[in-house]
């Protein structure tokens, strides 16, 4: 896709920040004229999200007198369960309909927690999350599961939250030693760990966009981060060449769930998404693919495989026993 590559293209990368095993640069570009809420603001000001009765999608009525940008991977807080955003939305300003989402707390099903109201979060989910929405509902539980074992987090919901919390005095070691560069419209990340090189990009076409998702975004890397590795190398020819390898990547155009145009990214060693709305780039992320054994029906990924014993980290899973659904009698209720 031309015009999502040549935006790309234009970007100049400034000045590398870098603590322990994570480097991060700023992408310089020129702001556009569209005018929008993020989430965050939008939640405050009007936007309305409910219950539709299924796991994987949430109504939102958007009663604001502006168009909403929400990205992939946004966490919402509440309902009976929480949920992340699973599609990049450019929403209308007299939107009401169903925004489709997956869910990152996987033992609740009741808003009889005192979490009836949906709410927005200060987190987004990891890019490895973003990627397993892409294949099921299944496959985000594993990784949150995964995630949990990997930094030793107990959760007795399962909830993706809880691993933010727990481990919120490492992710703010690594967030003091990040700051918004003003005049950047993007970040392009380097993660080094077990002796690989781990990029993201996530590039707006405002630079107020950026700076208001900024620590959520920086804070999407750390915690994959915390886990540990060889310190980073500041060098911004393979972050360059990382950002390069867009024009190998394959542009798929899906129907978008309000306005604009919507595409997914998929090279050989890439995986993204990237949002169009009257030719501006709205929204453009894309990052290393993560490494996982293909997984098809009746298949378990290479992560579940291989992964600790969950239930050490997880009360709630009793010991060699793992499913990626609700068990029957145990909420209440049939299996979501």
């Amino acid at each position: 896709m031309k015009e999502i590559q040549n935006y790309v293209n234009k970007l100049k990368i400034g000045s590398v920040q870098q603590y322990e095993n994570m480097a991060v640069a700023p992408l310089m570009g020129k702001d556009s004229k569209l005018d929008y809420l993020v989430f965050d603001e939008a939640i405050s000001l009007g936007l309305n999200v409910s219950e539709t009765g299924s796991v994987q999608s949430l109504r939102f009525s958007n009663n604001t007198d502006k168009e909403v940008l929400i990205i992939q991977g946004e966490y919402v807080l509440g309902g009976k369960q929480n949920r992340m955003v699973s599609r990049n939305v450019y929403m209308a300003k007299d939107f009401d309909g169903e925004v489709p989402v997956n869910c990152v707390q996987q033992h609740r099903w009741s808003s009889g927690m005192g979490e009836g109201r949906f709410r927005s979060s200060s987190k987004r989910a990891p890019r490895e999350l973003c990627f397993a929405a892409s294949i099921s509902q299944g496959e985000v539980w594993n990784e949150v599961n995964y995630l949990h074992a990997n930094l030793e987090v107990r959760s007795e919901t399962a909830n993706l939250e809880d691993a933010y919390d727990q481990k919120n005095d490492e992710l703010s070691d690594y967030l003091s030693n990040f700051g918004y560069e003003p005049g950047s419209v993007g970040v392009v990340a380097v993660i080094q760990k077990q002796g690989k090189k781990v990029y993201s990009a996530d590039i707006f076409d405002r630079g107020d966009t950026m700076e208001k998702h900024f620590n959520k975004l920086l804070e999407s890397y750390a915690i994959e981060a915390i886990t540990g590795g060889e310190k980073a190398e500041q060098n911004k020819k393979d972050m360059t060449k990382f950002l390069g390898s867009l024009k190998d990547c394959n542009f798929n155009e899906q129907k978008p769930i309000s306005l604009g145009r919507d595409f997914t990214i998929m090279g050989n060693n890439i995986q993204g998404s990237a949002l169009l709305y009257n030719k501006t780039n709205v929204y453009v992320t894309f990052s290393t693919k993560p490494e996982r054994i293909n997984t098809g029906p009746g298949r378990r990924s290479g992560r579940e495989r291989l992964r600790p014993d969950i239930s050490m980290f997880n009360p709630n899973i009793p010991s060699g026993r793992f499913g990626t659904g609700f068990r029957r009698g145990l909420f209440g209720g049939d299996e979501q």
